[in-house]
């Protein structure tokens, strides 16, 4: 049982399909699905049931999850208190950004000023939502991540960097654009554009619509 392979196995566990685990772990999918076929040969028992759109843990997959993430956790716990030894000019961390305006705006300063502090240091960065970059946090995956508050996951700390207002946006010429307030009522019956789902802005959003009892329209999510 290797690191690789437990790490290909948690990947396809969380992502449910073999193609997103792989882009995950920067391999092909065949060497992915490859990888699988030799832990579950040496397991002696089927991890994976597949189906024509998704793969889905079987009991004994459940229960090696458990392990396998505590093991990647474990080593690269190893790896990053070796790295310290090193120094910080050798060492690894691993970004993770949810919001589209700290990758655009904020993190291109930070990255230029760990390059010229840490030059020899190797930084990596990923995108998604903030529960998938939660999950790969707690998964060993990433050492930091910029996300949407609150984040109910034990074993995280946060901290708030800035906060801001969600507000409805939409052309001059539409019959509510002059409108300063509007009510819940009237926004469930626009046709939304709305963020993907497992992201924090998305939930708050649900959340504000079930609150008032109401289900909104949605063009594209």
């Amino acid at each position: 049982m290797e690191i690789r392979q437990l790490r290909a196995f948690a990947a396809i566990a969380e992502t449910r399909t073999f193609t997103a685990a792989a882009q995950r772990v920067h391999v092909t999918q065949a060497a992915i699905s490859m990888q699988i076929r030799q832990l579950e040969r040496e397991v002696g028992v089927p991890l994976f049931v597949r189906t024509p759109r998704r793969v889905v843990l079987t009991e004994a997959g459940e229960r090696l999850l458990e392990r396998a993430q505590l093991i990647l956790r474990e080593h690269d716990a190893a790896l990053a208190e070796l790295a310290e030894l090193a120094g910080a000019e050798h060492g690894r961390i691993r970004l993770g950004s949810a919001s589209g305006m700290v990758s655009a705006e904020t993190l291109p300063s930070i990255l230029k000023r760990m390059r010229r502090l840490y030059p020899q240091a190797e930084v990596s960065v990923t995108s998604g939502t903030s529960e998938e970059l939660v999950r790969r946090i707690l998964a060993g995956e990433l050492d930091v991540a910029f996300v949407s508050l609150p984040v109910e996951a034990r074993n995280i700390d946060t901290e708030l960097l800035s906060s801001d207002q969600l507000v409805a946006v939409a052309s001059p010429r539409h019959p509510l654009a002059g409108q300063r307030v509007i009510s819940a009522f009237a926004l469930a019956q626009e046709k939304l554009i709305l963020g993907e789902r497992g992201g924090n802005t998305r939930r708050l959003i649900d959340e504000f619509f079930a609150e008032a009892g109401l289900k909104p329209r949605w063009r594209w999510s």
